[in-house]
């Protein structure tokens, strides 16, 4: 981004984890982590 913009760039990266997210077919799902 700093060769596109031609500028300093300064990024930030907010995650929020939902609690058991990793046992949940449909967020899998939505995340791309199982086929449809």
């Amino acid at each position: 981004m700093e060769r596109l913009f031609d500028n300093k760039v300064h990024l930030e990266l907010w995650v929020k984890v939902k609690s058991g997210w990793a046992d949940d077919e449909r967020a899998l799902r939505s995340l791309g982590y199982m086929d449809e």
